[in-house]
């Protein structure tokens, strides 16, 4: 396709079938080169500017087939439109580049969903085109006399209308050197990101393309730095970009975080995953890891430090539970091996654990009441109001003691003397 070098090849367009119209249709497609070798694609769509719509879709495929027969090579791309001037202009122009491996046989391209303001959706199937020309009446004209050739009268240069096509020729110009002006500048910008990035320079890769406004760079550099950064084992770092990018992708690097908390191999802890992994906003996925370090924290008989990490549990039922579980589990793990010392170092860091530190206020008080006072429930004894001991009726002592793994609740009847009948029947 030589031809391209020069003024471009222009290929039919299937246009829709007598009785069916579009508010937006293919007018021409055309192939051309930009430069010695890039090979680009531009596709006119016509607009009945009467009809306000939201969006269109079109098909394009780059195939010399007929346009309604399928080609196992050359697939369909479609491409939605929904730029605001699609609504002011009667022909929109798409550009786009052709993949440089591709042999050029031909371009064909078809609208093939257009949907209105008001909702409505329109769509069109490739039954719905064809590749004939319209028809148009044939007459035959009557023979007509030799005519004398008549002067030809020179139209006046109507000045409106050429200022007008002035206007349009030069903004047109203006408006391809400021999009040279943004091709040069975005590759420009684009080889030295890549510079950047190769040297592991993310931070000035990531603020250059933030201060040129290239979103789409942007978002390559955060991609590839998070993906650097986690390889180098720093999760925080690479959140960090993957929080930071246009479009950010944060689940993802939680997902690997949550994968990468616990070394199957070594069984150590990555504390450094396990901070990320802790903005989980699954409360399951979350305590399935929190369970798993657990684990390794007990096999390790390190009992405080997995009562701890059991504390981060989201839940109160599984944590209470956990909780409980691993008080239980070192205090018979230690006394089963007669390791005396190292349950009293592990009773001792219980005071850091929250959940194990008891204060004052939910001790309650021992109740000492004697004679007609034991008939008082929850009897306080007053300066004005107590008994003094005497060797005869009973004295009701009510007491306990507070544990670690609980409360427990001793009441006892004293007989201070001897007892009645009436008295030992009832007590």
């Amino acid at each position: 396709m030589d031809e391209m070098k020069t003024e471009g090849l222009s290929f039919p367009v299937p246009r829709l079938k007598s009785g069916q119209s579009s508010p937006a249709s293919v007018g021409s497609v055309s192939l051309y080169k930009a430069g010695d070798t890039q090979a680009m694609m531009r596709i006119d769509i016509l607009r009945d500017l009467s009809v306000r719509i939201e969006s269109f879709t079109f098909k394009y495929r780059f195939s010399g087939l007929p346009f309604d027969e399928p080609d196992g090579r050359h697939g369909w791309h479609s491409f939605v439109y929904t730029d605001e001037d699609m609504n002011s202009k009667a022909t929109l122009v798409f550009r786009g580049n052709v993949p440089s491996k591709m042999k050029l046989e031909g371009c064909t391209a078809y609208v093939s969903e257009v949907k209105l303001a008001d909702g409505e959706v329109l769509t069109y199937q490739l039954s719905d085109f064809t590749d004939k020309p319209e028809p148009v009446g044939v007459t035959t004209p009557e023979p007509a006399a030799q005519a004398k050739p008549q002067p030809v009268k020179k139209r006046p240069v109507n000045s409106r209308r050429l200022a007008v096509v002035l206007t349009v020729i030069f903004f047109s110009l203006i408006i391809e050197i400021i999009g040279g002006v943004y091709i040069f500048n975005y590759t420009d910008a684009k080889k030295a990101a890549n510079t950047l990035m190769d040297q592991n320079r993310f931070n000035e890769a990531y603020k250059l393309t933030l201060d040129k406004g290239y979103d789409g760079l942007r978002q390559l550099v955060c991609v590839r730095a998070s993906e650097y950064y986690f390889e180098s084992k720093d999760v925080e770092q690479s959140y960090v970009y993957a929080a930071g990018a246009p479009t950010p992708f944060t689940d993802q690097i939680i997902d690997y975080a949550a994968q990468s908390v616990v070394d199957p191999a070594t069984g150590e802890i990555n504390e450094n995953a396990y901070r990320v992994a802790k903005m989980a906003a699954d409360d399951g996925k979350f305590s399935d890891i929190v369970h798993s370090m657990i684990k390794i924290l007990e096999n390790k008989d390190d009992f405080a430090n997995a009562l701890r990490v059991a504390s981060e549990l989201r839940s109160d039922n599984d944590r209470e539970r956990s909780e409980q579980t691993i008080f239980t589990d070192a205090v018979r793990h230690f006394l089963s091996e007669h390791r005396f010392e190292s349950l009293i170092a592990f009773i001792g860091e219980l005071d850091s654990v929250n959940s194990f530190s008891v204060s004052e206020n939910e001790i309650a008080d021992a109740i000492i009441a004697y004679a007609k006072n034991a008939a008082i429930v929850h009897y306080s004894p007053s300066e004005t109001g107590s008994a003094r001991l005497l060797p005869e009726h009973m004295l009701l002592v009510d007491s306990g003691g507070q544990y670690l793994d609980g409360t427990t609740d001793t009441t006892r009847t004293v007989a201070l003397g001897p007892l009645t009948d009436e008295e030992r029947r009832d007590f």
